[in-house]
């Protein structure tokens, strides 16, 4: 120990000598040698240069390596160990290894047990090809090897712990999926990861998770959806149409090969018209659409088709005879609950409820009297229901011959038989018959039947309203009435087309879907956000008559009307010309609805805040279910209206936000002061919370690629910025909306856009020209129209 002595010098030289002062060797650097070092046993020297170099030799002189750090070297020394020379260079401290090859080969060693035996194998290679560098002598270039290899070492183990994480990730996946009965190959993520591939593991595992987590989401979509059809279906097997079948075993067989969105899109449709066309929203029923349209079949090729024959058609007046009726299926779906009403003059008996298969017919036995002579017409309807438990109604008029036999002694009627009846209930007066074709009863309600037909002239679909009452005071009373309506012009308005007293009083309108109060009773309550769309629709149908000083004072759901989910206000007044009839009663209205001003002047004059009050009254009853107001008889609902405070919303349905109940509540106040003053108050906060839920729904449809769904919420926020007067946004969507048409459809927005920057840079409100215009095109644009 202490035999030997190194020294470094200016002169770029580290010196190394013995203990009596006799040099043994010198090496020179590249600038002056600022530190040196030797082990305590004197077998290894290191010297420090300012050249950025630390030079490592054994005591023969040789030098083993060389370091380069990044400044010059200030301070070197060797470890007690002799495994490590710490160096010292500007601001940083180095720690090398003095035998690169032990401290290598101990690291494999150590990384063995995760690491995959491909690599471990390759590591070794590169290790002793760092050795053969020695032997020849090439310390520096073995040095850098070395260094080269650890790196390459740590790099491996740092891909490892992150391709496990994910390899771990995806097993557990594959687990899952396994145990719901999802069918998985084992992924190619799995054998890279064997291999020590870990780069191609790491990428091949994240697609593998991706598209399984879609792959798992659409089986277990499908599975949900296969479950309840076979539940919807299971006893009825034997009613299911041929194509009905055709298209669930294809969507089986789909299922079973792995086609999950082909078998989701199939099942969906088959789900959809199982559950009732009626049965579903507005949006539900758009996608509806679009499946039928991308399958290729229709929901007519679904429906029961059920005509009638008598077979015996020469009868004898005024006297009973059995003949046999034909009723026939020829619809290829089940037709249940068949009721069949004749009506005019003939009496029946021995009609009874039927079902019948697909493409099957059966004979009935009845007894006939006819109670008039020659070729008479004998309206019979029939109501039955399908598949869908859709309730289906049709007309059919047959004609019998009756005569009188000289051999068959005269049958008085009873007075019972004479007695006069009022005009057919499910048929339209025959001078008024004339203008119309496929004529269909489809309601009837305390104050007037309505049919549905088809105008002869121009083939436009209408809806007849006549008044059951056909008294002499109806007549002028009912167009008096009609003024008011027939002034209105409003996409969120029934369009009345024509009215008049002759032949008999009536009016055609607009032929709507359903009522909303038929929508509600199937639904029983509705989501948030479609409630506060309709509301937000009706009242910019108010809002327009509210500018022409026209109030509706008997809003209900049964006076609102959908058509292709589009609400309008119907019945303008209708109600209250009615009750001026002789024959109609207070009970045929509804207090419901009523606002406290209506029972009481106190409240203040039956004025726009009326609407208002009865739109509150819609609103909470859309979203909780219950009406706000209700008692055991007229006074206590007059009581409960005029002195109590409804139950909050949310107390209800906790879904409903605070916001949202806030505004159904201020719609309820007793005092009219205290409610919207106007129908675009009540309109700019619904869209506050539309335009939140709206751009959610839009900005997930665009995260997704959802090119039709962007489509239908960014339409969606164009209308409820035009209808709130808001023209900055309202260009902005219309802008976006460009991008989702093409033809005349994105022609006709450009100059909308155009009209709309107009009266923005002007300050001009926004018209209702133009807002019918944008409902027009954005309505098209979601059904597809002009689009690839």
């Amino acid at each position: 120990m202490g035999n030997y002595i190194v020294a470094g010098s200016k002169d770029r030289k580290a010196y190394f000598f013995n203990k009596s002062g006799k040099l043994l060797w010198s090496y020179e650097t590249g600038d002056s040698v600022s530190s040196v070092a030797i082990s305590s046993d004197g077998n290894y020297i290191v010297a420090g240069s300012k050249d950025r170099k630390a030079y490592f030799f054994n005591r023969s002189g040789e030098l083993l390596w060389s370091y380069e750090t990044g400044d010059s070297v200030s301070s070197v020394a060797i470890s007690s160990d002799r495994k490590y020379v710490t160096i010292g260079a500007g601001s940083r401290l180095y720690y090398v290894a003095t035998h690169p090859i032990d401290t290598l080969s101990s690291l494999i060693k150590e990384k063995s047990h995760k690491l995959s035996p491909n690599l471990i194998s390759h590591f070794n290679s590169k290790l002793e090809s760092v050795k053969r560098t020695i032997k020849m002598r090439k310390y520096e270039k073995a040095q850098i090897e070395a260094e080269n290899l650890a790196d390459e070492i740590k790099r491996a183990e740092e891909l490892y712990e992150k391709a496990k994480n994910k390899i771990d990730n995806l097993k557990a996946l594959v687990n899952e999926a396994e145990t719901i009965g999802y069918k998985v190959e084992p992924p190619i993520a799995f054998k890279l990861f064997e291999e020590g591939k870990y780069e191609e593991a790491i990428e091949k595992a994240e697609e593998s998770y991706n598209a399984m987590v879609n792959a798992v989401n659409r089986y277990k979509e499908a599975k949900q959806l296969m479950d309840e059809l076979i539940e919807k279906v299971e006893g009825e097997e034997v009613y299911l149409s041929k194509e009905y079948k055709e298209q669930y075993n294809k969507a089986l067989k789909l299922f079973e090969n792995g086609e999950y969105d082909k078998s989701i899109k199939i099942l969906k449709f088959l789900l959809y018209f199982k559950l009732g066309m009626k049965s579903i929203s507005p949006s539900e029923l758009m996608e509806f659409i679009e499946y039928e349209e991308e399958i290729g079949i229709s929901r007519l090729e679904f429906k029961p088709n059920i005509t009638i024959d008598l077979k015996e058609k020469e009868l004898i007046f005024n006297h009973w005879s059995k003949v046999s009726l034909e009723v026939r299926n020829d619809g290829n779906v089940i037709a249940k609950d068949i009721i069949i009403n004749f009506f005019g003059d003939v009496k029946v008996k021995g009609l009874t409820e039927l079902t019948l298969k697909p493409k099957s017919k059966k004979l009935i036995e009845l007894d006939i009297k006819p109670t008039a002579l020659g070729n008479i017409p004998l309206d019979v309807e029939i109501t039955y229901i399908g598949l869908s438990d859709e309730k289906l109604r049709k007309t059919q008029t047959i004609r019998i011959n009756v005569k009188t036999e000289a051999t068959t002694p005269y049958q008085e009627l009873t007075p019972a038989e004479f007695t006069p009846k009022p005009l057919s209930t499910t048929s339209i007066p025959p001078e008024l018959a004339v203008n119309y074709k496929n004529i269909e009863l489809i309601g009837q309600g305390g104050f007037a039947r309505v049919f549905k037909a088809v105008r002869v002239k121009d083939n436009l679909p209408v809806a007849i309203k006549i008044p059951i009452s056909l008294d002499s005071a109806t007549g002028k009373s009912f167009i008096k009435e009609l003024e008011n309506w027939t002034k209105l012009n409003h996409p969120n308005i029934v369009k009345v087309y024509d009215y008049n007293i002759l032949p008999i009083p009536y009016f055609e309108m607009e032929l709507c879907d359903e009522s909303l109060d038929e929508y509600l009773k199937r639904k029983k309550i509705l989501d948030v956000k479609e409630a506060s769309y309709l509301i937000f629709n009706i009242a910019e149908g108010l809002k327009y008559a509210h500018s022409l000083n026209i109030i509706h004072k008997d809003l209900k759901p049964h006076n609102i009307l959908l058509k292709n989910g589009i609400p309008k206000i119907s019945d303008w007044g209708l109600s209250k010309v009615l009750t001026q009839s002789t024959s109609t009663t207070r009970g045929a209205l509804t207090p419901y609805y009523a606002s406290p001003e209506q029972f009481s002047k106190k409240f203040g004059k039956i004025d726009c805040y009326t609407d208002i009050w009865q739109l509150g009254v819609i609103f909470y009853q859309l979203t909780t279910g219950k009406l706000p107001f209700e008692g055991d008889d007229f006074i206590d609902l007059m009581t409960s209206i005029t002195t109590e405070e409804p139950i909050h919303p949310k107390e209800l349905n906790p879904d409903i936000p605070k916001e949202t109940e806030n505004i159904i509540l201020k719609c309820l106040n007793k005092n009219p002061k205290d409610r919207y003053q106007t129908m675009l108050e009540l309109q700019r906060d619904l869209a506050t919370y539309l335009q939140i839920s709206f751009k959610e729904e839009l900005n997930k449809s665009i995260s997704i690629n959802d090119f039709s769904k962007s489509a239908f919420y960014c339409g969606e926020l164009f209308l409820v910025y035009l209808k709130i007067n808001d023209g900055v946004n309202a260009y902005k969507f219309c802008g976006d909306l460009i991008n989702h048409a093409k033809g005349e459809i994105k022609n006709d927005l450009i100059k909308l856009k155009e009209m709309i920057k107009y009266r923005v840079e002007n300050k001009l409100p926004i018209p209702n020209e133009i807002i019918s215009s944008a409902e027009v095109i954005v309505h098209k644009i979601k059904l597809g129209f002009d689009r690839e």
